[in-house]
């Protein structure tokens, strides 16, 4: 498969997006259903959409129109990103004072975040957030019948934290565990092929969203201490599910998880901040999410999260690129799930932008820029 913009010139993406991006058209529900529905069970590099000779339009079943353009898929992360940069830019100090007034909320924050510094306030960990939005999908697509492979990465998160809360109930009281019991907690687990202490090497770099760290707590105790956001992101999940600690099967919440976190929560957040212009609350629920997700390295799951999300997140936070190509992306993702079902449930919780253009204006924007080059 050969690439709308040519391998050897991908920081044309920039260029591209904004030779085009005011000549697009929205992908609607009902397209990117039947989108959905057409790609079913192809694998992204294989699929008959992604190709760079472009796409047939289709109607609301999943026919092909005749008679039109061939055209070409753009996504890009939702407005309200590229809005939450350029804030950051002009007034961070704002922003920043909006999350510390947030975060009197949350018990233990003082000795928790420490040291944490405006800067890692303000920066989304999309490493992180892209293994979030990985399990969810991948279990939102079970549970929608586009695959089988669920969102093991979300069951693992809820069952941990569940049994962690079981053995200390310090855990919901946000107090940080003593290092003689935590260790125990480690070795229970390292004889299940998972080690706790490897999420708090995410605390060094970036404590926001970390689901633990080493601190002393106040009579000078050295601990390990639950993230208090991680522990207000499950307290707001159990609300929104309606159910308190102790009723939970982790296996019977994973079926809805993904459902719950991409169509309930994150949507809301990011209309909330659309409207509002308030990004304080979309970055504490951000953060939140991400250090109650506990990584266990699923390749499916990165393939949509790391590879899509978090590289859409970087390139906008890096190099102000507003939407890659869809081709491009299938080529180089290659991932078994069926893209055109990823890019439905990710435009259904508005977490991305999708747009159509014509083909051939594409191929001589890009014609154009290389000639310039």
């Amino acid at each position: 498969m050969s690439r709308i913009i040519p391998s050897k010139y991908p920081s044309l993406d920039y260029e591209l997006w904004n030779a085009i991006r005011l000549d697009g058209t929205q992908v609607n529900k009902k397209i990117a259903a039947a989108i959905a529905v057409k790609d079913k069970r192809v694998e992204s590099h294989r699929s008959e959409l992604w190709t760079k000779n472009g796409r047939a339009q289709l109607n609301f079943e999943g026919d092909e129109i005749t008679g039109l353009p061939a055209i070409v898929d753009f996504i890009g992360l939702h407005p309200v990103f590229e809005a939450l940069k350029t804030q950051i830019e002009l007034n961070p100090e704002g922003i920043f004072e909006d999350i510390k007034s947030s975060l009197s909320s949350y018990k233990q924050w003082e000795i928790y975040f420490e040291e944490t510094t405006m800067e890692q306030w303000l920066n989304i960990n999309w490493a992180a957030f892209g293994h979030v939005i990985g399990a969810a999908v991948a279990n939102q697509g079970a549970a929608e019948k586009y695959w089988n492979i669920q969102g093991k990465d979300a069951l693992d998160s809820l069952r941990f934290w569940n049994d962690l809360d079981y053995s200390d109930p310090k855990v919901s009281k946000g107090d940080g565990l003593p290092l003689a019991k935590w260790n125990d907690i480690v070795q229970f687990w390292a004889d299940r092929n998972y080690d706790p202490d490897s999420e708090i090497a995410r605390a060094i770099d970036h404590p926001p969203s970390a689901p633990f760290r080493r601190c002393f707590n106040r009579i000078g105790e050295e601990v390990v201490m639950p993230n208090p956001l991680a522990l207000g992101y499950r307290k707001m999940l159990y609300g929104v599910l309606s159910m308190n600690f102790g009723e939970e099967e982790p296996q019977e919440l994973q079926k809805t998880y993904g459902k719950t976190i991409l169509q309930k929560m994150l949507r809301e957040q990011l209309v909330r901040a659309g409207k509002s212009g308030d990004f304080g609350p979309l970055i504490l629920f951000i953060h939140s999410v991400c250090s109650h997700h506990l990584m266990r390295g699923n390749v499916s799951q990165q393939k949509i999260g790391l590879h899509l999300i978090s590289m859409l997140g970087m390139r906008l936070q890096l190099r102000n690129v507003g939407a890659l190509n869809v081709p491009d992306l299938a080529a180089t993702l290659r991932t078994s799930f069926p893209l055109g079902s990823v890019l439905k449930i990710l435009r259904d919780s508005k977490l991305i932008s999708w747009n159509y253009f014509e083909l051939t204006n594409v191929n001589a924007e890009v014609e154009r820029l290389v000639g310039l080059l």
